[in-house]
């Protein structure tokens, strides 16, 4: 790989200069996991109030941080809310094992909680065996709060959009525990006990949209099962499976986690992407397939192929209409939901690591999404159905009528399409942004977001208009 500038500042796209505005990384050396990275995601709260805290000093030197760890179930940060303890609803009997270290709060956490904007961010990132939470607004290199867990790395982690108040976050680990975390109260929850059901590092996580309680965490084994946070897990190991697709939901009377097994893989589950009508998920395996879910029915609907190699990483655009995967061959592959492969893009020297769509760049015929991967290379794509060309070796249409295989109940699966038989999308911009393999991309409405392997986040200002 060729020499990266480690002093890149700018990017000039078609649209205008995406400049660098901050580097985010913890003020202490942490442990880091040779493999793993850090992983972003963001919530964001709305509030009546319209106060700033105007009285906290974005410049101001280092803040303090409090202990506040709690196995007692204590609230220690009940005075946010009119002094009333916040409890989580729950019934599960919380852990006094060594598996969190400690947890430490920004000691004017109080301050800044309190005099919200009409609109808060915050923002998670993980780095090594830590999950911090910042105020995206206030001073980003001073977290509000941050979790030390004793052995176990950090794999993946997700914000409840719907507890936005409480900010409810799951995450997964090396150990294939769980933790279900209230960071504003430094409570938590423990699931997967010291792998009690099965033992097998955690891969992907994300809570069920529109719910309160359900998740899904996804397993090295291409296993996937959804928990309730309200539950306890079941007494005694799940059996496992050989079979490439099974679902074995809870008995009706089960009052224990899982509520639902699945088994769709027998690698590695590397990204789960819920559809925007609810409907559907999309799961990406090292098995090289992107395999269609219906939520509901439980049913699998398509199994997508790779050119070659594992699929590291999906997303679905905002309107559903169309399901993007990389995968080890450094391509990323564009599907029509229910329909077939409409194009390939072609911009990584290494695996892609991570997709998200720039809604603000998005309308019904035109599509900007990004992708970041072990290249260190940040792509920005355009896509648009009006702009494929059909390739001249072989009709699109003829390959999907020769290939498809559709059984009479079961999925409809997409053989591995030649390189021929589809459009090639090149990148707006493609460029090399660290010396560290990049692990997840983010957009937001003023910026996008990126990390990588070195536990830093990076946040690029919108070209100004």
């Amino acid at each position: 790989m060729s020499q990266v500038d480690l002093n890149i500042t700018k990017i000039n796209a078609p649209e205008g200069v995406y400049q660098l505005r901050e580097t985010i990384t913890l003020p202490e050396t942490v442990e880091l996991h040779p493999l793993l990275g850090t992983r972003i995601c963001m919530a964001s709260i709305k509030s009546d109030a319209t106060s700033t805290p105007s009285n906290l000093e974005k410049g101001s030197s280092s803040a303090k941080f409090i202990d506040i760890t709690s196995s007692d179930g204590n609230d220690k940060f009940a005075f946010l809310k009119g002094g009333k303890k916040s409890k989580p609803q729950n019934n599960v009997t919380k852990t006094n094992s060594q598996f969190v270290s400690k947890i430490v709060a920004n000691d004017q956490i109080a301050k800044i909680l309190s005099q919200k904007s009409p609109e808060s961010f915050y923002l998670f990132y993980n780095v090594g065996k830590t999950l911090a939470w910042t105020d995206y607004l206030w001073k980003l290199q001073c977290p509000l709060s941050v979790l030390y867990i004793k052995d176990a790395f950090i794999t993946c982690h997700d914000v409840n959009q719907v507890t936005r108040e409480t900010m409810n976050s799951v995450v997964g680990f090396t150990s294939g525990d769980i933790l279900c975390f209230w960071p504003i109260t430094g409570k938590y929850t423990r699931y997967n006990r010291s792998g009690q059901i099965q033992r097998i590092p955690v891969t992907s996580i994300k809570w069920v949209p529109g719910s309160e309680s359900y998740f899904i965490a996804g397993f090295e084994d291409g296993s996937m099962m959804v928990f309730d946070k309200d539950m306890e897990d079941q007494g005694q190991g799940i059996s496992a499976s050989t079979d490439n697709y099974l679902v074995r939901p809870a008995p009706k009377a089960s009052k224990s986690n899982p509520r639902s097994y699945w088994k769709i893989s027998k690698k590695a589950i590397t990204a789960i992407a819920f559809s925007p009508d609810l409907q559907h998920f999309a799961a990406s395996s090292l098995d090289g397939t992107l395999k269609i879910l219906n939520i509901t029915t439980e049913k699998l609907l398509d199994v997508y192929s790779s050119f070659f190699g594992g699929v590291t990483c999906a997303a679905w655009s905002p309107d559903g209409r169309f399901i993007i995967a990389g995968s080890q061959d450094d391509l990323l592959s564009i599907y029509a939901f229910r329909g077939r492969l409409l194009a390939r893009c072609q911009g990584h020297y290494s695996w892609p690591t991570s997709i998200s769509f720039d809604q603000w760049k998005c309308n019904d015929r035109h599509f900007r999404f990004g992708s970041v991967g072990e290249d260190t290379r940040l792509c920005l794509w355009d896509f648009s159905m009006s702009n494929l060309r059909r390739p001249k070796t072989l009709s699109i249409m003829r390959h999907k009528s020769n290939s498809e295989i559709r059984g009479q109940d079961g999925p409809v699966v997409h053989p591995p399409v030649s390189k021929t038989a589809v459009p090639i999308i090149e990148p707006v911009i493609c460029k090399s942004i660290g010396q560290s393999g990049l692990t997840g991309i983010l957009f937001r409405e003023d910026a996008f977001l990126t990390s990588d392997k070195a536990g830093l986040v990076l946040i690029w200002d919108r070209p100004a208009v």
